[in-house]
């Protein structure tokens, strides 16, 4: 999970807050703390499946979000902008 998280740049306080668990409670996942004590964190697994998938969706909208303003602005993209402008 650490490994996922890491190479993706994905923050332990971001993947808690997708998955609505303490920072504390994925750093122990990641440590393995529960190991053998699934009472303590019986849906471990699903909950971070689903933060994860939740992250990844947020950021592919974004990614859209970029794209189409980059698609719509192409030419405008190297011409100064003043700071309230709108794309």
């Amino acid at each position: 999970m650490r490994f996922l998280r890491l190479k993706h740049k994905i923050t332990a306080k971001e993947l808690a807050k997708a998955a609505g668990v303490s920072q504390q409670f994925v750093s122990d996942l990641e440590l393995n703390k529960y190991k053998g004590r699934y009472d303590c964190a019986p849906n471990g697994a699903p909950l971070m499946l689903k933060a994860f998938e939740s992250i990844a969706n947020d950021r592919a909208r974004e990614v859209r979000g970029l794209l189409k303003d980059l698609s719509a602005n192409r030419l405008r993209l190297l011409q100064y902008m003043e700071e309230n402008d709108e794309l």
